[in-house]
């Protein structure tokens, strides 16, 4: 039996659940404070040997769960600030009239961050040309997130798809070859192709991709 395993299993295990709470108190996202405790449970058993000396390990191990979140929670401020900063400087360089953005409600964190630096990005103020700004839906993302009003996709505008349109849009799926995958997945051929027709059949069409209106704006003759 490896005593030093034991011990640590023993000793540390137990904290677990109140690490994680903590670390989700401090960076409200289960997923990053996931990460934060197994960065912590990592140190410790580096640590072990010099923990004897340690009085108070349950408010050894709680101020470390702390150090560490401050610590993601920089990395992640600065990673949102440069992300806003190169989608400021490629909406300021292209200045689109149409846009389409990833769902905010997608599981996927890197989605979240993307439509947030887009919305900041796409202000009307500062980007009066743009006439529409969609959010797409992506499969294996848009359908796992937790079910809640905030996270639904609720498509209001559909772009009808001819058989070529839908052969040209699979073909090209098909060359991310890493992100294809068998069905029943979704990031399959077949899933993909009944997301189509799904989406077709709700308005009459054969085929057909639907958006998310984010905002919409028609101008008059005298507008400027």
């Amino acid at each position: 039996m490896n005593t030093d395993a034991e011990n640590f299993k023993n000793t540390f295990l137990p904290m677990g659940r109140q690490m994680f709470a903590e670390a989700i108190r401090i960076l409200g996202n289960a997923a990053d404070a996931e990460d934060a405790v197994q960065d912590v449970y990592t140190k410790l058993w580096e640590r072990r040997n010099d923990l004897e000396n340690v009085k108070n390990r349950h408010a050894y191990v709680l101020m470390m769960v702390r150090n560490r979140c401050l610590t993601i929670a920089g990395s992640i401020h600065r990673q949102s600030a440069e992300l806003n900063e190169a989608v400021a400087r490629a909406v300021s360089r292209i200045r689109p009239e149409i846009a389409f953005i990833p769902h905010r409600g997608d599981l996927h964190g890197d989605h979240k961050e993307t439509a947030g630096a887009a919305m900041v990005a796409l202000r009307p103020i500062e980007q009066p040309q743009l006439k529409a700004l969609y959010a797409y839906e992506t499969l294996s993302e848009t359908e796992w997130n937790t079910p809640s009003a905030d996270n639904a996709f609720l498509p209001n505008h559909w772009i009808a798809l001819g058989e070529e349109d839908l052969k040209k849009k699979l073909e090209a799926f098909c060359c991310y070859q890493t992100q294809v995958r068998p069905f029943p997945h979704p990031r399959s051929p077949e899933a993909v192709t009944a997301l189509a027709r799904l989406r077709g059949s709700t308005v009459g069409e054969c085929a057909a991709e639907s958006f998310m209106v984010l905002r919409q704006v028609e101008r008059g003759q005298g507008a400027v």
